[in-house]
């Protein structure tokens, strides 16, 4: 995930947005992020460089579990510290499917809307979804994402890749949570097969 390209698709759904485990067969995809490998970005910058900002502890993703059963998809992200601090931050989670539909879950909270906002797109467009679901528990750290795998397509596998993005003042801070570098896209993870 590039900060950059991120901060703008943030700030500007966020424009508008503020204006169960699943059955036993499901398949389970486990990967544990380094801690410490937040970056950081000047909003103002004209280059696509950004600085590493180990001592930010959110969005630190140090943990993400996807797993996908035969009606939802769902995402747990753990992070070293979810704080309702900042101007505005934003978790991302875009899934792929074997069918290739591309879909992006965008959880958007601010001052005043600390529960959190949710907008779901296809790569041109918002994407009427019922059953989305989202919730932020800053007292164990924990992002839960969740979306109907009727809004998918019914996948027979699906990849993910999530980050997590924070304003504060003129710095963006990021996280990809598979990659301990930041990159210009989300990494994306293996081929998750329905349950």
């Amino acid at each position: 995930m590039h900060i950059r390209p991120a901060l703008v698709s943030a700030a500007a759904a966020a424009a508008l947005a503020l204006v169960p485990l699943g059955a036993a067969s499901a398949q389970t995809y486990q990967h544990s992020d380094p801690a410490k490998d937040v970056a950081s970005q000047s909003v103002d910058s004209t280059t696509n460089a950004s600085t590493p900002a180990p001592t930010t502890k959110d969005p630190d993703i140090v943990r993400m579990t996807v797993r996908h059963t035969g009606q939802r998809v769902n995402t747990r992200l753990r992070l070293r510290d979810l704080a309702r601090t900042g101007d505005l931050a934003m978790v991302g989670l875009k899934v792929r499917t074997n069918e290739h539909v591309h879909r992006e879950l965008d959880v958007f909270s601010a001052p005043g809307q600390w529960g959190g906002r949710t907008m779901f797109s296809s790569p041109r467009k918002s994407v009427t979804c019922k059953g989305v679901r989202h919730h932020l528990d800053y007292a164990t750290n924990v992002i839960t994402l969740s979306i109907p795998s009727s809004c998918l397509s019914n996948p027979r596998w699906v990849q993910v890749g999530v980050g997590a993005v924070r304003l504060s003042g003129k710095t963006a801070y990021g996280d990809d949570a598979q990659s301990s570098t930041m990159a210009n896209n989300l990494h994306w993870s293996p081929r998750i097969h329905r349950g």
